[in-house]
């Protein structure tokens, strides 16, 4: 080996300084690339904003429940009844599978008015302005569980929670962009129907006599300890699941089994009990009608001569009544999704007489039916 001079060691001493200093933060450099690579969409599109981000909005509207209760609100009356919406984003149209390359990011957005809103965790477009981003949106938030292959949503038919999902929606950086900015937007549809139950004890009034106020019904019945829908269309049970395909946004049921009413308090709000879940929760009978319960349950696609049964308990009647056939009078044959049916039950002394009427969501008809 040669030996080192002073002026050798200096050239040492430079080179080794370069090498640390450059190649090395080359080398650290590529690796950060590496891993960025290795990054999710997902985790990617909630990274540290940065120049040139543009953050995904939308607007809403509501073709016409929040979970408990039936969601009334229309576009008009967003600011009244607002809307907060789960919403999936992809840049397949169709598929939402957490992990793939398409994913992009999820979350709620609160719709309080005709504008486009933003995501509650805001989510941010891909860096080319042309590439698509398709969002499908879905109500209530929480509750539902997206298939493995990310092509479809299931949500379980309590009987107090509004299901709605919003068609895909398609937008782009460079529509956001643009002057004016032009948001996609996301139109929500009540995908089941609405019932609502008035109860009324029928006032006996004897010849020459005065009325006694519905007592004897009232002493006959005692309080309702429960309700249920026990068949829905051709003496079928209700279905109890359904399935949305995000692509088509088609909706299939599935699953059977009796849905529970829910109370309605003397302030006329829509809970989440169960009619008769224990004793503070019974419905007092009274000579007035009143609005005691409702379900949110499984359409049907109508035809004449159709009817759903229920079964109603009492204090006095524990076992329950026998199925109790309420005729339906629509309109318009074809899906009840959408609609609202007020069914009437007159408490009476010695039968019960039901009259099934259907109103709110869209205009319909009326039936009756006295049960022995």
């Amino acid at each position: 080996m040669k030996h080192i001079t002073k002026n050798n060691y200096q050239i040492y001493r430079f080179i080794n300084h370069f090498f640390n200093k450059h190649i090395m933060k080359k080398v650290f450099l590529m690796l950060a690339v590496v891993a960025m690579a290795s990054c999710s969409k997902s985790e990617l599109s909630e990274r540290p904003v940065v120049a040139g981000d543009v953050e995904i909005k939308a607007g809403s509207t509501v073709l016409g429940i929040e979970s408990r209760a039936p969601y009334e609100g229309e576009t008009s009356t967003l600011s009244t009844y607002n809307l907060t919406a789960h919403v999936l984003a992809s840049t397949t149209q169709g598929t939402y599978k957490d992990g793939d390359a398409s994913w992009w990011g999820e979350s709620d957005i609160t719709f309080t008015d005709a504008n486009a809103k933003g995501f509650n965790t805001p989510l941010y477009y891909p860096a080319d302005a042309t590439t698509p981003v398709y969002l499908f949106g879905y109500y209530p938030t929480t509750g539902w569980t997206i298939a493995p292959d990310g092509l479809s949503a299931t949500y379980t038919i309590d009987g107090k929670s509004d299901i709605m999902t919003a068609a895909t929606a398609t937008t782009t950086k460079a529509q956001a962009q643009a002057t004016p900015a032009v948001y996609p937007e996301l139109s929500f549809q009540h995908h089941l129907t609405w019932l609502d139950i008035k109860v009324v004890a029928e006032e006996i009034t004897p010849a020459g006599g005065s009325s006694d106020n519905g007592q004897a019904a009232i002493d006959a019945w005692g309080a309702i300890t429960g309700i249920e829908l026990v068949k829905g269309q051709n003496n079928a049970q209700p279905a109890n699941s359904c399935t949305v395909t995000f692509d088509t946004n088609n909706v299939a049921f599935n699953g059977t089994g009796a849905i529970p009413f829910y109370g309605i308090d003397a302030s006329g709000v829509y809970q989440d009990y169960k009619v008769g879940e224990d004793a503070t929760k019974y419905i007092t009978l009274t000579p007035t009608e009143t609005k005691a319960a409702y379900a949110i349950v499984a359409p049907i696609t109508f035809n004449t001569g159709d009817k759903l049964s229920l079964k109603v308990k009492s204090e006095k009647l524990t076992g329950g009544t026998d199925d109790i056939e309420v005729p339906l009078t629509m309109t318009a044959t074809g899906t009840t999704a959408g609609k609202k049916i007020t069914i009437t039950l007159t408490f009476k002394a010695t039968e019960m007489q039901v009259e099934g009427k259907v109103t709110g969501w869209t205009d319909g008809g009326s039936g009756s039916q006295i049960v022995a």
